[in-house]
């Protein structure tokens, strides 16, 4: 990544917990950009930190393209999706695709369209989940087998999971499914 996409990513990741802090900014509104915000619930046991957002790298995660989703203890919790994971989810795609589409470029990537954002508390810990389409532009065969997921945990990177073909509770836990109203299969 280069130098300059990363203080962006930086200054995305520190502006936007001070906007949402403030009031500025948590009707999320993401008109154009695919993204799908809600405001976040008054309190819940598992809403962010500062510490959880403020400062994180948006990418450097090896995706990993194989993790289970961990079955949901806690609280699942739809959240609007954050800035920084939008700068960081096609990076980690193209990432993770860039062997298989060998002509592509990153200025390629198409997405986050139809995003799907929330955390839930798992045996594990407390892990934030992105769901998202996305595409090469020019590739029909790049468009198959989505939505994909990326997922970070309190102390970690963003990774890129990978595709869920179709089927969200292969790749997210089902408690966080059932609240963005989704089903399995």
């Amino acid at each position: 990544m280069k130098t300059s996409t990363s203080a962006a990513a930086l200054a995305a990741a520190i502006a936007v917990p001070v906007l949402l802090l403030s009031g500025c900014g948590s009707s999320g509104d993401t008109k154009g950009s695919g993204a799908t915000s809600t405001p976040p619930p008054a309190s819940t046991s598992a809403e962010a930190t500062p510490s959880e957002s403020a400062g994180k790298p948006t990418s450097g995660g090896r995706p990993s393209g194989n993790a289970q989703a961990p079955q949901a203890t806690g609280k699942a919790v739809k959240l609007p999706v954050t800035q920084e994971a939008m700068l960081a989810m096609p990076d980690l795609y193209f990432e993770k695709v860039s062997s298989q589409y060998p002509n592509a470029k990153r200025n390629m990537v198409v997405g986050p369209k139809n995003t799907l954002f929330g955390r839930v508390t798992t045996a594990n810990g407390v892990f934030t989940y992105a769901v998202a389409d996305m595409s090469i532009r020019g590739n029909a065969l790049s468009t198959q087998d989505g939505p994909h997921v990326w997922r970070r945990g309190a102390d970690t990177d963003w990774e890129y999971v990978g595709e869920t073909g179709g089927n969200l509770c292969g790749q997210v836990p089902q408690a966080l499914v059932k609240v963005w109203g989704k089903s399995c299969g």
